[in-house]
């Protein structure tokens, strides 16, 4: 059985490409955990229908992208985030603040807690993701698992920790088909143009288009086939024994 979950733009939940699965309103929806494989990291939806206003300590890093309402994110004596539909932010281990907002609200995040991050973060301010940053031009890795031509590829990473092998930015590809190849790591992916057709060992396909997201957890084995160019929203935590491939 496919271990890939698919969240489409409109916020449904897919296990199996064919198949949505309920997810109800009011609270965080945990919708991936794995303490076993040495990443620990967890993923899922927040959805609140109604308004909210909590104090919150990040023990670990958190990916958050809004994918409807506005979320503020308030930290004393520092600067207020407003995040709205398609915006994202992560907001480092460590960090102490207050969560708003004043109607319904949806978003996905990805986690990574405490005893996989270590200490807190030296730098604990929020980072919120500027879609005007241009990206820098980059070298593909593992050309071998390539079945074509290299392409072009550029980055930018918004947020990294070393010690907790959990990274987080923007990437963006020509269109490119590669083999199957087992995932070192755990990642998250919302594109934001573009598409690509995942497919796992099973033969199962996941079509992944605009505005949609994917979770591909450490271990699992997938061939990757894009027709176009695309550009994603990306955050990997590292499993214990292994550097980022990508």
């Amino acid at each position: 059985m496919t271990k890939i979950v698919k969240i489409s733009a409109n916020g449904e939940v897919f296990r199996d490409p064919k198949s949505p699965a309920p997810v109800g309103l009011d609270g965080p929806h945990r919708l991936y955990l794995n303490a076993g494989a040495g990443d620990l990291c967890s993923f899922g939806l927040l959805q609140q229908s109604s308004s909210l206003r909590e104090n919150r300590s990040f023990d670990g890093a958190e990916l958050l992208l809004v994918r409807e309402g506005e979320l503020r994110i308030i930290v004393a004596g520092g600067p207020t985030i407003k995040l709205g539909p398609g915006n994202c932010a992560v907001i480092p281990a460590g960090l102490h603040c207050q969560i708003d907002h004043s109607s319904l609200v949806c978003g996905i995040f990805m986690h990574s807690p405490a005893n996989a991050s270590g200490p807190a973060d030296g730098a604990v301010d929020l980072v919120q993701f500027d879609w005007r940053q241009n990206l820098t031009s980059t070298k593909f890795s593992k050309v071998e698992l390539l079945l074509g031509p290299i392409p072009r590829t550029s980055n930018h990473t918004w947020y990294s920790n070393d010690a907790a092998g959990f990274s987080a930015g923007v990437w963006a590809a020509d269109a490119y088909s590669r083999k199957i190849t087992t995932f070192l790591y755990t990642e998250f992916m919302h594109l934001l143009e573009g598409s690509v057709l995942l497919t796992d060992e099973d033969g199962t396909k996941f079509h992944i288009t605009k505005g949609e997201t994917v979770l591909v957890p450490s271990g699992t084995k997938c061939l990757w086939h894009s027709d176009e160019e695309i550009t994603k929203v990306w955050c990997v935590q590292e499993a214990k024994s292994f550097k980022e491939i990508r």
